[in-house]
């Protein structure tokens, strides 16, 4: 499992997105039981947060302590700094395992043969994220340019599963299918500079070539956004959700 995100925590757990009510509404109303979620490369602990109210228990791990320093305090939520691949879960103990924007970063084979030995009998998992954000025309034209072509090269491999909207990750449990849920925010053009901020891409290009793309970007970006104060910003939420 890759840490790419320690470096710059805080500004991730404040400039990402979360994820929506239908989205939570569907993985509750296909769990069975609510007694231990495990939610797995959490970060900043967005969707344990979300998860909190409905579970007697939540323990939610990751490799970095730092994004976990910027993690949501809830009373329920146990956050332990562990990797994906190894927890220390008893057998058949976990009723939801959840992983939001984080599975492409593991190591596939010895995660799932984790998730196989955890998951309770009726246990669910639910592999989630967003691809590539949607604005409007003008906007997604300059945003489209600047991840492909800028920073085309600097993406890590295993991003392109994002790109595939997960389509090509594997996935070794009896699939539930996802619904069509996007995620909608009113973001200012400053919301949206800080997103990209969060790009591993971005922050590759930056430590190979000590040189900020985003200077010449910003203005480009400014002419697409237009006078608005604020637009309509479109986070697509992908996923494999399944059961053993």
């Amino acid at each position: 499992m890759k840490d790419l995100f320690s470096k710059g925590s805080k500004l991730y757990s404040t400039a990402r997105p979360s994820y929506p009510d239908a989205l939570i509404s569907f993985i509750l109303n296909i769990t069975s039981n609510f007694n231990l979620a495990w939610d797995v490369g959490t970060g900043n602990g967005q969707l344990a947060a979300l998860l909190a109210p409905y579970f007697e228990n939540i323990v939610a791990t990751d490799i970095s302590k730092e994004q976990l320093m910027h993690a949501v305090p809830k009373a329920n939520i146990q956050y332990k700094v562990q990797p994906a691949e190894q927890s220390d879960f008893k057998d058949n103990s976990v009723d939801l395992i959840t992983i939001a924007q984080a599975v492409h970063w593991f190591d596939f084979e010895l995660f799932y043969q984790e998730a196989k030995r955890v998951l309770s009998l009726n246990g669910i998992i639910a592999v989630v994220g967003y691809p590539l954000i949607k604005v409007d025309t003008e906007v997604d034209k300059v945003i489209n340019y600047f991840h492909d072509d800028i920073l085309g090269t600097y993406w890590d491999p295993e991003c392109s599963y994002l790109d595939e909207n997960y389509t090509t990750l594997p996935f070794p449990f009896t699939e539930i299918e996802l619904p069509v849920i996007t995620s909608q925010y009113n973001w200012t053009f400053d919301q949206l500079i800080a997103f990209l901020y969060t790009w591993s891409g971005l922050r590759h290009y930056i430590n190979k070539n000590d040189i900020d793309p985003m200077i010449e970007l910003v203005p480009l970006l400014r002419k697409a956004w237009g006078q608005n104060q604020t637009k309509t910003v479109y986070f697509p939420v992908i996923g494999r959700i399944g059961k053993l």
